[in-house]
């Protein structure tokens, strides 16, 4: 045989062998997956009824059989771990596919092939998912192979999709804005109001429920978010589950003649999916908040200028200057009052303040400014008198802070004297 032939035959092999590797990719089924978002993390999810969170579309190509009996294969896989349909089994009814017409496959179709006594578990096992209802994180792939019914025997392409599982973001509170003052009323409506975090869906919004915890703080150094958990707090409300992000706290409510004015509440919201599942991060519940219902009676206002017994002189511009008070919550309005007395020889401070008529009264312009005032005193004083003061704020009316009564002292009638070289 001379080399022509031995390449014509090795040729004529080689392309048998093409051939052959052809046909083994045609199937009598076409299979596609489709993983429609949001992509539960709640393992359950996937068989609900109506759910399309993984949809199989089946299509039985062959035109010489009419139907043929099919069911699937389904693995589940992370580079963490693998979950596939046991080799064992077979479900109880086969899926039947008509030549020519598509079968889609979606929620409760998937049910026997999820079920735990069906799967093979690798690297994780049924009490683990179980404990929380929910597949670790992270980014899956899932996939389906067409079984025929009889023989088992792969009929379609193994057809994948894959997409990143995560809890989703729990819920953000809009009302009662945190830091916030709430005025008491008989008629007041308390509105909580939250909303879901950027990048959920509005069907995982529509799907939740949500509850309310409200405490009052029983310990004003305490930290709020932590006062909870040390026992510095005392359970005002519980919600049923609500399945709305809102709700109104009213006289109807028997929680609300438990508030008390100026006392400090703090809450927060949980959220839990349609059967009470967690999907969400940090259990499903929302960052700590807190409010006054009213507004402390009891809050000190630090002076900063001029210091008690402060000497002012001829040349200064006397002005005082004072913080907010130390319990102001955010965009609280006050009403400062600054009052003046001569203190008379023999007088502390305190009882000029408390005897004796104002020498001067001035009520400032309403102010939200965190920082505190500056009142400048234009009045002339006596020289050489001491005089005591204080200040207080109110808020709707309400008397919220006070300042010490302190003092300070007008220019004397000679700040300096000469006498030889000397200047006393």
């Amino acid at each position: 045989m001379n080399l022509k032939k031995h390449i014509t035959i090795i040729l004529f092999f080689i392309s048998i062998l093409n051939c052959n590797s052809l046909f083994a990719q045609v199937y009598p089924v076409n299979a596609s997956v489709i993983l429609t978002p949001p992509h539960p993390i709640t393992y359950s999810k996937y068989t609900d009824i109506g759910s399309n969170s993984i949809q199989a579309n089946l299509s039985f190509v062959d035109l010489n059989e009419p139907s043929w009996d099919v069911y699937i294969s389904l693995t589940i896989e992370s580079q963490d771990l693998k979950i596939s349909t046991s080799p064992n089994f077979k479900p109880s009814l086969p899926i039947t596919l008509y030549s020519g017409v598509p079968k889609i496959l979606r929620g409760s179709d998937f049910y026997e092939y999820f079920d735990f006594n069906n799967v093979v578990f690798q690297n994780i096992d049924a009490t683990t998912i179980n404990s929380t209802g929910n597949l670790p994180e992270g980014f899956y792939t899932f996939c389906i192979t067409v079984l025929d019914y009889k023989s088992g025997i792969p009929i379609s392409s193994t057809s994948c999709n894959s997409a990143y599982l995560s809890l989703e973001t729990p819920p953000i509170i809009i009302s009662p804005s945190c830091e916030s003052a709430i005025e008491p009323s008989s008629s007041s409506n308390i509105f909580f109001n939250w909303q879901m975090s950027g990048g959920s869906s509005p069907t995982t919004t529509f799907n939740s429920t949500y509850k309310i915890f409200l405490y009052q703080i029983t310990d004003d150094d305490t930290d709020y978010q932590s006062a909870v958990q040390n026992n510095k707090a005392i359970l005002v409300l519980e919600t049923d589950y609500l399945t709305v992000p809102n709700f109104i706290l009213n006289s109807t409510n028997p929680a609300f003649a438990n508030l008390q004015t100026g006392e400090r509440y703090v809450f927060r919201i949980r959220a839990l999916d349609a059967q009470q599942n967690n999907i969400y991060n940090n259990n499903g519940y929302t960052e700590w908040c807190w409010f006054y219902y009213g507004y402390p009676d009891d809050g000190v206002i630090n002076i900063n200028f001029p210091e008690d017994n402060h000497i002012f002189g001829k040349m200064d511009l006397p002005y005082l200057s004072f913080d907010a008070s130390d319990k102001a919550s955010s965009g609280q309005q006050f009403n400062y009052e600054i009052k003046i007395y001569e203190v008379n020889e023999n007088q502390t401070p305190k009882e000029a303040a408390e005897i004796n008529n104002f020498w001067l009264s001035e009520t400032l312009p309403p102010s939200q400014n965190p920082g505190g005032e500056i009142f400048n005193i234009t009045k002339t004083f006596k020289t050489g008198t001491k005089y005591s003061w204080f200040v207080q704020s109110s808020t709707s009316g309400q008397l919220v802070a006070s300042s010490d009564t302190l003092s300070f002292n007008s220019p004397p009638l000679i700040s300096s004297f000469k006498a030889g070289n000397t200047v006393g």
